[in-house]
């Protein structure tokens, strides 16, 4: 059995168990990133980056897109404040992408959530912790309720468009550190993240940055990725900071999505 946990403690976790913003509403943004994606063209990354670097978003998003088929893993951690109660919730998320596609996103602490998911075509599969049976949704339904499509024109769910990228910058051979802008670049993202924590709002973002670390040809290796937010819970106000690391792996090969041959015959998928 497990032992009950204090109301502030509990209030904290679900806080950042959103963690791999403004009051009303959000609808899902489209990710259009081929009239400006790249940094190339904003005077402030221009002033901070080489030219190597303020090409680069547009060149990894290509390269992204190209892929076939890859794996990524997710670890990490999001650590909360609320009042005086301090909380650390961990980040586990597996996605891989072929054919058929699949996300399992988890996070783990005093209070856990499962977020998991199968795409293919412009359908979608969702079932989340508590839930016996997978849900069919449309794509754009999926969007809608969750605000990211995790192999859609974003990294880690952040828009690429040229409002939305502050600077690039070239810290050695084949890694860059990408700064976001916080508002521009987190509409999808709030949405999920309300979606996933039960948040009495859109989260509020104040710093993103994401060092991306790739081969020559821009296959992607890793990213590390800094976040610091507010989020609010049951009318409590919790400053979170979220460090996580993206390990992708069988890229171009054949990764394995579990269970998907069950998946398709039970459901039709």
């Amino acid at each position: 059995m497990k032992h009950a946990v204090p109301f502030l403690l509990t209030l904290s976790v679900l806080t950042l168990a959103s963690c791999h913003a403004p009051q009303g509403s959000l609808s899902w943004e489209s990710e259009d990133w081929s009239s400006g994606s790249s940094a190339a063209s904003d005077t402030s990354a221009s002033e901070q980056s080489t030219t190597p670097a303020k090409d680069f978003i547009t060149g990894y998003m290509e390269k992204l897109s190209s892929l076939t088929s890859y794996k990524s893993v997710t670890k990490g951690t999001t650590k909360a404040k609320v009042l005086f109660i301090e909380t650390t919730q961990t980040i586990d998320v597996t996605s891989i992408k072929s054919e058929y596609r699949y996300l399992k996103n988890e996070s783990h602490g005093a209070v856990d959530t499962v977020h998991e998911a199968y795409f293919h075509n412009d359908a979608t599969l969702v079932k989340n912790l508590g839930e016996e049976k997978y849900s069919p949704k449309t794509l754009e339904e999926y969007l809608s309720a969750y605000g990211v499509n995790p192999y859609g024109r974003n990294i880690e769910g952040y828009s690429v468009s040229k409002e939305a990228i502050v600077s690039v910058e070239e810290i050695e051979a084949n890694s860059h550190l990408v700064t976001f802008d916080p508002a521009k670049a987190t509409n999808n993202v709030r949405i999920q993240m309300k979606a996933f924590g039960g948040l009495d709002d859109y989260p509020i973002f104040s710093h993103i940055e994401i060092l991306i670390k790739t081969d020559a040809d821009l296959t992607p290796l890793t990213y590390n990725v800094k976040a610091d937010y507010k989020a609010r819970r049951f009318g409590f106000d919790s400053d979170c900071h979220q460090e996580y690391e993206v390990t992708f792996s069988e890229v171009n090969q054949s990764p394995e999505i579990p269970n998907l041959e069950q998946i398709k015959e039970e459901y039709k998928f």
